[in-house]
């Protein structure tokens, strides 16, 4: 199976969606559920035949910094991201909590900016009990995969009353 879950927690229910690759980059949603308890994620992860699952964590749950970059190859880039990273988190997260990207240039812009992600383990966020370990990711990079490389003229906000948390 090449299925992959994602799972949600909104007002007090897990919203979850189930989709497989279609023809191209496409994505085709094999379902769309909204289960009111956790007892309720692995049956329905073995109805889809989910292969992975991403569970969201929202933005209160994350640290997130930005950082300018300089110009260069995706090399370099990585390289300045990941010592970027040291500096303004060290200590804050565990290397396997931690996330770095560069979102793409406008083509216009003299810099690059570096988003830095890091899950505290003394976050409270309270995962869904499952047999399958899941990838867990932020809103904002949720948001980030969204743009799929192009760059919006305007801003793009995550605001997440529940959590009381803006990405």
């Amino acid at each position: 199976s090449n299925v992959v879950a994602v799972l949600h927690r909104r007002s007090g229910h897990w919203a979850c969606v189930a989709g497989k690759p279609g023809s191209g980059a496409a994505i085709r949603v094999v379902d769309c559920v909204q289960l009111s308890s956790d007892e309720e994620i692995q049956p329905w992860l073995e109805g889809i035949n989910a292969s992975s699952v991403r569970v969201v964590l929202p933005s209160s749950e994350v640290i997130c910094r930005t950082c300018t970059l300089p110009d260069g190859d995706e090399d370099t880039l990585d390289e300045t991201l990941r010592l970027q990273a040291e500096t303004q988190l060290l200590g804050t997260a565990p290397a396997h909590r931690m996330a770095t990207a560069a979102p793409p240039s406008s083509g216009s812009d003299a810099v690059r900016t570096g988003l830095i992600l890091a899950w505290p383990e003394s976050s409270p966020f309270d995962a869904p009990s499952m047999e399958f370990t899941p990838l867990y990711v932020p809103d904002v990079a949720g948001l980030c995969s969204l743009l799929d490389g192009r760059r919006p003229a305007e801003p793009v906000v995550w605001l997440d009353p529940h959590h009381d948390s803006l990405a």
